[in-house]
């Protein structure tokens, strides 16, 4: 059962056993488990605030980072559609692929908010605002896992031989 569901499952199982231990590693900075699980919770809330449901597109348009994590894994989380986007990617390839996906809500940095297209979406999430350090966190406990095994993210051919294409995959 490799499942997104049982992996987030996993995930949450771990953090209660080692809250301690690292999770996630990148360049200088490190968060444990349960810092990674905080922040995790912070963003499903917040999606949960937006009745964000299951099986709907959720875009990350953000550099690389923590952040992206917490996005990806909450995403995962309430059981939504994972599309992400390169902050780098030209701007006529963001307007196709934002045309084929229909998304509604997109996760942002501060730093790229204002190179995606708002006016695509009905909803944006600047995950630097939701992960500040001094927000009251909710007990991850009441939160639910999605058991949905509907699309779980899409990722987009190159686009060589024509079009970039949308590629579906299940939870």
């Amino acid at each position: 059962m490799t499942t997104s569901c049982y992996t987030i499952r996993n995930l949450f199982k771990i953090a209660r056993l080692y809250p301690q231990k690292v999770a996630i590693m990148l360049d200088d900075q490190v968060w444990t488990y349960s810092e990674l699980i905080m922040q995790v919770e912070r963003v499903v809330r917040q999606l949960q605030r937006l009745d964000i449901v299951q099986g709907q597109i959720l875009y990350q348009f953000v550099e690389r980072s923590f952040e992206m994590i917490c996005g990806f894994l909450a995403i995962m989380f309430i059981g939504g559609v994972y599309c992400p986007i390169n902050p780098t990617v030209p701007s006529d390839r963001l307007k196709i692929l934002l045309e084929q996906m229909q998304g509604q809500c997109v996760l942002v940095h501060e730093k790229t908010r204002n190179q995606f297209p708002i006016a695509a979406v009905q909803h944006v999430i600047v995950l630097d605002n939701i992960l500040l350090p001094l927000l009251d966190i909710e007990d991850i406990n009441s939160l639910s896992v999605s058991m949905k095994y509907d699309a779980a993210f899409i990722i987009f051919t190159s686009g060589t031989t024509g079009p970039p294409k949308a590629v579906v995959h299940t939870h």
